[in-house]
């Protein structure tokens, strides 16, 4: 199981670096702007205050009129725009480990290793944990030294936390991914799946914060869990997100297993 994993790995190591490489260099921008936009943040925060309720809600803008570094970023990154390249590595990820090994017929070589399919199951997973977890070190938690070479003051627990959340998230979309993609066997199908499930929670998390008689749906978007303005607001994790992302997290891969162990797969 751990040559298999270590091949695996080795055949995504350049994408995992391309995307930390990408996300570490959007921070270091980002940072860099920061004290230009600071000196005019009256200007800045009238124009956000200007827009309607549901752009303020889709891009996680509620705290943003304290014009913190990380109520910056909150609302310019962390709160959609990383979630949307998280999203993509997650998916793409997963279906290219099943769906895309069966439509390619390669998943029979791969079968045919002296290992069970549990181990390779577990092998494509968590060569993904491990992509995450560097994305993740890469995406958020290299604010702090970019901030402080920047001479710019953060809060580094809240950056601990923010990047807890996003771990939980992402593993959380990674479970999802592996789930949909045990299910068929044609890459695009699983894309596009696990693309619409992800965009109709999305879309049920910002009608239900803005329409009160709807407002007990949210629980059912895991979006609604990943709040960053309540860590930079409270500064601390709802215990209920973290509850929902392990569920989320286990049930799900746990699943994506059982699945692809019992489904009769065309070699």
């Amino acid at each position: 199981m751990i040559n298999y994993l270590e091949k695996i790995l080795e055949k995504r190591k350049e994408t995992i670096f391309l995307y930390s490489l990408s996300l570490f260099l959007l921070i270091i921008l980002y940072v860099s702007i920061y004290p230009s936009l600071s000196k005019e943040s009256r200007v800045y925060i009238k124009l956000i205050k200007s827009l309607p309720p549901v752009l303020l809600n889709s891009f996680g803008i509620s705290n943003l009129f304290n014009f913190t570094l990380l109520n910056f970023l909150s609302t310019e990154y962390l709160s959609l725009f990383l979630l949307v390249i998280l999203l993509f590595f997650t998916i793409s990820y997963a279906s290219s480990q099943i769906s895309a090994e069966i439509e390619n017929k390669t998943i029979g070589i791969i079968l045919s290793l002296p290992i069970s399919r549990i181990k390779i199951y577990l092998s494509k997973y968590l060569v993904g944990v491990i992509g995450i977890i560097i994305v993740t070190i890469f995406s958020v938690l290299t604010i702090i030294p970019v901030a402080f070479i920047a001479n710019i003051k953060v809060s580094s627990e809240d950056v601990y936390l923010i990047s807890i959340v996003v771990l939980l998230f992402s593993l959380s979309s990674l479970s999802i991914g592996f789930f949909v993609s045990s299910l068929f066997s044609h890459k695009g199908t699983s894309n596009i799946v696990s693309a619409v499930l992800f965009i109709l929670m999305y879309v049920i998390n910002i009608i239900s914060s803005v329409n009160v008689h709807l407002k007990s749906i949210r629980y059912i978007s895991i979006f609604y869990y990943y709040n960053i303005s309540d860590i930079l607001k409270y500064n601390y994790i709802n215990n209920l997100s973290i509850k929902v992302f392990l569920a989320v997290f286990i049930f799900f891969s746990i699943l994506g297993m059982f699945i692809f162990y019992k489904r009769d797969i065309e070699l």
